[in-house]
């Protein structure tokens, strides 16, 4: 056969086991809430001029507010997330375009975007609460509004 038709074999026989395993990653609808504590004496809105996903907004204007030393909590269910799902590995939203902004003189000036929101290591309180739904916690305080990146 030679070894070009030996490599050609091979290759054909690795495709060939490989296609008989599931390669192919389902569609899942997963169910996700998550608390946003807010451990600062400034205002946070968290929005992208959308609803990031949540379930309880408006995709084209909703902020979600969250007032000084006060918790909000929202929920989204993605009915086409692809993959596996764990607590350590997951989008938690939609399009990547979510923020949460410090924001202080009322509401009106922004004084910095979250650093480590999109990290889904550094919510607190990371469970599994059934086959595809999760909860995550995400505490505010006074060091990640330290972090944060100046608003333009």
């Amino acid at each position: 056969m030679g070894l070009i038709g030996n490599i050609f074999g091979l290759g054909l026989f690795v495709t060939m086991v490989s296609c008989g395993r599931v390669l192919v990653e389902e569609f899942v609808s997963l169910t996700i809430q998550i608390v946003y504590i807010n451990d600062t004496n400034s205002t946070i809105k968290i929005g992208d001029g959308g609803s990031c996903g949540f379930d309880e907004g408006n995709a084209i204007s909703d902020f979600y507010t969250i007032e000084p030393q006060d918790t909000l909590i929202l929920n989204r269910t993605n009915p086409e997330y692809m993959g596996t799902a764990s607590i350590n590995n997951i989008s938690l939203y939609q399009g990547g375009g979510c923020r949460a902004m410090y924001m202080e003189n009322e509401g009106s000036v922004c004084t910095g975007f979250s650093q480590g929101f999109y990290e889904v290591t550094n919510y607190e309180n990371r469970k599994k609460t059934g086959k595809n739904s999760f909860e995550f916690t995400y505490r505010f305080t006074d060091e990640t509004k330290a972090a944060a990146v100046a608003c333009e």
